[in-house]
């Protein structure tokens, strides 16, 4: 049988990371409401959803199907890409556009200093 746990794990660290980056870039700017929080409740892992158009159709021939797994079987090369909430790519988009807007409290030079 599959574990669903390392996965499950890794979609929470990612949520709670895309969730504390909208936190950030939101506090940076005092004009921009809070965020929604993206976890409303706990997660029942009985109610799981499976996403489609994430599997390549390699991985669904029969021909490389290897049958079940160990339980402690680890992922050691996972690629985990979620999309944002449109409303956080909307901040993510206008922070950009102020660290390259010369006046303003998020502009940049794009230069490092030497410390």
């Amino acid at each position: 049988m599959r574990c669903y746990a390392p996965i499950l794990i890794l979609c929470s660290i990612a949520l709670c990371t895309a969730t504390s980056f909208a936190d950030s870039s939101a506090q940076s700017s005092n004009a921009d409401p809070k965020p929604a929080s993206v976890i409303t409740g706990p997660i029942d892992e009985s109610k799981l959803v499976t996403l489609t158009g994430n599997t390549t159709p390699a991985a669904l021939s029969t021909k490389n199907d290897r049958g079940p797994v160990a339980d402690s079987l680890r992922f050691d090369h996972l690629l985990l890409g979620l999309k944002p909430a449109p409303e956080a790519e909307a901040r993510l988009e206008k922070l950009i556009d102020e660290m390259h807007r010369q006046g303003s409290q998020n502009f940049t030079t794009g230069s490092r200093r030497n410390n």
